[in-house]
């Protein structure tokens, strides 16, 4: 299992993953409430994913996840370090 790899600084204390995240190169966009984005999907699980966002997205922000011609999932930001954003699916 690997860790998170890019934690909050000080915030949440650094946690095993509950499935392993693949690297993939797809495209999608989020939206919520209050966030409208674009995104690429660096890696994925069963359970959550990395984006490469192009804004920043708040921690604790419920979103809907789009990935173009694959499906759409709802998911909870867990972290964001201004470049990159954890997502956990809540499906």
């Amino acid at each position: 299992m690997r860790t998170n790899a890019c934690p909050p600084k000080d915030r949440k204390p650094i946690r095993f993953r509950s499935a392993e995240r693949r690297p993939v190169a797809m495209t999608g966009f989020v939206v919520g409430d209050g966030v409208d984005a674009d995104v690429d999907v660096a890696d994925l699980s069963y359970a959550g994913c990395k984006l490469l966002p192009s804004q920043p997205l708040p921690e604790g922000v419920k979103v809907e996840l789009v990935i173009k011609r694959k499906g759409r999932i709802e998911a909870e930001v867990r972290w964001s370090n201004g470049q990159a954003t954890g997502l956990m699916f809540l499906q």
